[in-house]
């Protein structure tokens, strides 16, 4: 679990308004090294990512873009399910003139705008197959932007798709997050189970307590 804060790129409706809920998550994929390679993205441009998440409760991902020259664009992120019918999870449009400034990252020395996508919290997500599309929608001339991929092989990615094409070895260089659950009742029954089967060393720890405190009170009433 990751008690972290990061300043995003964009914020939509699928953002949690909760404080405590923004502070706690699992990482599920960081994919995010080097060496890099640049994928550009034009009008049209199909990219396709295969992933499968390894916790419950998937509710964001973060892609790595690269700007040479910012424009006017629009992208088209979707999320699905790969199920026999691949179910839309969810869809969002994302404005290039919104992206802030690249910022660099001093530990990959590249130049990065790491762009937040909140997606409604998927509870059975453990162990499931998704895929998320990005689609070049309109550009100008020019826009000169893309992804940043790499060459580095993770249990839960698959290779890149890009225009129907798979791209053996090569992957985005993506993050995903699970958002952490306090189901306090199941805390509690977890404690007391707990409790129940280690109470013979819970009691010597007690005796042991005890015995110590005791041994303490008993040298100083001595020395007084």
């Amino acid at each position: 679990m990751f008690f972290y804060f990061i300043f995003p790129s964009n914020v939509v409706e699928s953002q949690s308004k909760s404080l405590l809920e923004r502070a706690f998550f699992y990482k599920d994929i960081i994919n995010f090294g080097g060496p890099f390679l640049k994928t550009p993205i034009s009008s049209n441009k199909i990219i396709k990512q295969p992933f499968n998440a390894a916790c419950s409760n998937l509710n964001r991902i973060i892609l790595p873009f690269y700007i040479e020259e910012n424009g006017s664009g629009v992208l088209t992120f979707e999320l699905y399910e790969k199920t026999k019918e691949q179910k839309l999870v969810f869809s969002t449009s994302i404005s290039v003139e919104d992206f802030p400034p690249s910022k660099k990252i001093v530990t990959q020395g590249v130049d990065v705008v790491l762009h937040y996508i909140w997606i409604p919290e998927q509870p059975n997500s453990r162990n499931r197959k998704y895929l998320w599309e990005l689609r070049g929608d309109k550009f100008d001339k020019r826009t000169n932007l893309g992804l940043y991929m790499n060459n580095r092989s993770h249990s839960q990615i698959q290779p890149v798709i890009i225009d129907g094409d798979v791209q053996d070895t090569t992957y985005v260089a993506f993050y995903s997050y699970c958002q952490y659950r306090f189901e306090w009742n199941r805390i509690m029954k977890d404690t007391w189970n707990r409790f129940k089967r280690e109470k013979m060393f819970l009691l010597f720890c007690l005796v042991l307590v005890v015995g110590i405190f005791f041994g303490i009170k008993l040298t100083k009433t001595e020395k007084a």
